[in-house]
């Protein structure tokens, strides 16, 4: 699944189950269900702003955590640490366990690495029961999980990736914070002048010959009069030059490719 890892700076704690035994999704019940669950002297370091879908949604992956415990002291008898999303279902929420990373059963010290699932959360015995938390692992690998994408610190102060697109500038805003836009989608950034985005436009149009046998590695500025029809998007090639040319609607551009 394709989502972007999001990265925060909260406390999240939901009382979770395993509905279905042949999956290992987990059902999420909610922070007051997890308030109710525990003994009346802990329901005061449950934290109670935040849950998954009001953070993450849908559209984000992130790091979880899930602890069986049991007992007045929530004692954890197994975990599981990866990442995941969350999928609504009429009207539940269930945390999908796309990759899990580390876990620990069971009557076991043995700690599991990569894509190992905790089996058991699918069986708890009576008094024992889930949470579901938000972890933020230290480790820089732990957040540059995707490719195209490098780290950032924004107004939070929590350590986050920030996902690259093609052909696109790396900017600050006050109502967006740090983020990648595209050049097509400058005129959307206070700051910049007419004249700038212009410019800079011109020097960052895509051309895409889909052509088993051309590939477009770059376009340079230089102007052509061989060619009588202006028309934008029309491409020849010159024989004296022996080059592909291309009318962008302001001028000729000349095309450099290579065989594949």
């Amino acid at each position: 699944m394709n989502k972007p890892l999001k990265t925060i700076n909260t406390l999240i704690n939901e009382l979770g189950e395993c509905p279905n035994p042949a999956s290992f999704d987990v059902k999420l019940l909610g922070v007051e269900a997890l308030v109710k669950k525990v003994v009346a002297r802990r329901q005061s370091i449950v934290p109670t702003e935040h849950s998954f879908y009001d953070v993450f949604g849908t559209e984000n992956k992130f790091w979880y955590r899930i602890d069986e415990v049991h007992g007045d002291n929530i004692e954890t008898v197994c975990h599981e640490i990866g990442i995941g999303y969350l999928e609504t279902r009429g009207n539940d929420k269930y945390l999908i366990r796309d990759e899990p990373a580390y876990c620990k059963n069971k009557d076991s010290d043995e700690v599991y690495y990569n894509g190992a699932h905790v089996e058991s959360f699918n069986e708890c015995p009576e008094g024992y029961y889930l949470i579901v938390s938000y972890v933020q692992l230290p480790n820089v690998d732990t957040i540059l999980v995707d490719p195209g994408c490098m780290l950032y610190s924004d107004t939070d102060e929590s350590i986050s990736p920030l996902y690259i697109d093609n052909n696109s500038f790396i900017t600050k805003t006050p109502e967006k914070g740090i983020t990648s836009v595209s050049a097509q989608a400058l005129d959307e950034i206070h700051g910049f002048s007419d004249s700038v985005i212009k410019s800079i436009r011109q020097h960052t149009k895509n051309l895409i010959l889909q052509s088993p046998n051309v590939s477009v590695k770059s376009l340079t500025f230089k102007a052509s009069k061989d060619c009588k029809t202006e028309k934008i998007g029309t491409v020849f090639f010159d024989k004296e030059s022996k080059t592909l040319k291309c009318y962008d609607g302001t001028t000729w551009r000349t095309l450099s490719y290579e065989d594949t």
